[in-house]
């Protein structure tokens, strides 16, 4: 369904009032000269950098700066409402968080101006999308986002007449500190400038890192989520573990980095024969050469691994395998904005099909949550919990299903589950599978 906010404007005329027609736009980029043209009126404080901003084979619409919150902002423009526009926007914050370094040099080529890297309040960053109109899923996913995404709505009419107005925003006000921060808590300025550093170069270096926080140490991951290296957060220092026992050492860094078991086995919360202290900018350029090391090895064995055997393991099967199968073209549609939505609610999700179902599993440790089977005219969402506190009003759309302990027509584990036909009853059920996710993650 489409949402748009019902606006008349009239003007005086003789005998009672006459009605402004609205014109509406040509195209996306009539929207984009528009404001661009008169960005600093709109939005006081912002500064147009570049138009058609193309970065890693994704094109911005405009790449704007706040000069008061020293951050970057984002705009995208859409002439009517677009499916997955909301995850394009989430996808250019990603790429911002990435390369920094680029969205610095672009600033600097083009209003002449030079900034350090600390100097930009990068948790400030936001993306902006523009339409005459928006779903109402568009609009509540926003709301919901944990990314930094505001909608605005635009109206041309006739006699050079606009409105515009914010109908959508993030509405967390307090947002608890994640796991990263946590670590990051009992360190000093200076370990946290190191840290940034280390984080940074460790992406730019190796783009398909993944960082995922533990209790303990932060986990640095390859593409095949094989352990590169772990990090100690101290207050004055990192402890930087490499996860391997086999490591070529520069004869100048013998005292840099340090062997964990010869002569003697060392205490450490790290995985791995060796570790370096990283108590500065100088020692993180001497810790890529080894971390890269052991990334190296580890992907090339897995990428032999991967070519030695292509079949998918017994009993797996991919998404698309499954989806040829199952389902009508009304379910699957429903299955692919519960995907979607999914997908902003926990950024990473993992899906993994099996003959019967295909299962949703956590990207923090890789643990089954909830399934989906697709049938013709539904959805059936089983939650793999024991216990789900479940509001009254809810009873009917999420059932506890078991009798006598034992689990009753179920084809995945769980012992609740929904069947859904629509995107109102999508939503109400959206919580729940949250909820699960979040029981599994402790």
């Amino acid at each position: 369904m489409t949402a748009r906010i019902f606006r008349a404007i009239f003007k005086g005329a003789e005998g009672g009032l006459e009605e402004i027609r609205e014109e509406g736009f040509v195209d996306e980029k009539s929207m984009q000269t528009l404001i661009g043209e008169n960005l600093g009126v709109i939005f006081p404080n912002y500064e147009l950098v570049k138009h058609e901003f193309l970065l890693e084979n994704k094109k911005i619409d405009t790449v704007a700066f706040n000069t008061k919150a020293k951050s970057f902002v984002l705009i995208e423009y859409k002439k009517s409402k677009v499916r997955g526009v909301l995850e394009q926007a989430i996808s250019y914050l990603r790429l911002l968080d990435k390369r920094e370094a680029d969205f610095l040099q672009l600033y600097r080529e083009s209003c002449g101006i030079s900034f350090n890297k600390k100097d930009i309040a990068w948790d400030k960053n936001k993306a902006i999308i523009i339409s005459p109109s928006f779903t109402e899923h568009q609009l509540s996913m926003a709301k919901e986002s944990k990314e930094p995404i505001e909608l605005y709505q635009i109206s041309k009419y006739k006699n050079g007449i606009m409105t515009f107005g914010r109908v959508a925003h993030q509405e967390q006000i307090i947002r608890p500190p994640s796991d990263e921060e946590k670590h990051l808590a009992k360190a000093s300025d200076k370990t946290k400038n190191v840290y940034n550093k280390l984080k940074s170069e460790l992406v730019e270096t190796m783009p398909d890192l993944k960082i995922v926080p533990m209790k303990i140490v932060i986990k640095i991951l390859n593409k095949y989520s094989k352990m590169i290296c772990t990090i100690e957060v101290l207050q004055n220092s990192l402890n930087l573990s490499y996860t391997t026992d086999q490591l070529s050492i520069k004869h100048n860094d013998r005292f840099f980095v340090k062997n964990m078991v010869r002569p003697k086995i060392i205490g450490n919360h790290g995985s791995g024969d060796y570790m370096s202290k990283i108590g500065s900018e100088e020692d993180v350029t001497k810790a890529i050469h080894y971390v890269r090391q052991v990334y190296d090895k580890k992907s090339e064995k897995a990428t032999s691994e991967q070519g030695r055997s292509t079949t998918m393991p017994s009993g797996q099967h991919s998404e698309e395998e499954y989806l040829k199968k199952h389902g009508s073209d009304a379910t699957k549609a429903l299955y692919k904005e519960l995907q979607d939505r999914l997908s902003i609610i926990i950024p990473g999700i993992k899906t993994k099909a099996t003959k019967r179902y295909i299962g949703w599993r956590s990207p923090i440790n890789g643990k089954l949550f909830c399934a989906v089977e697709i049938l013709k005219e539904s959805l059936k969402i089983i939650y793999n919990t024991e216990e789900l506190n479940v509001l009254e009003n809810d009873t009917k759309i999420v059932e506890h299903v078991t009798k006598n302990g034992n689990e009753v027509n179920m084809v995945a584990p769980g012992n609740y589950r929904s069947k859904i036909t629509n995107e109102e009853e999508l939503t109400r059920i959206l919580p729940y599978i949250k909820n699960v996710h979040m029981q599994k993650m402790k």
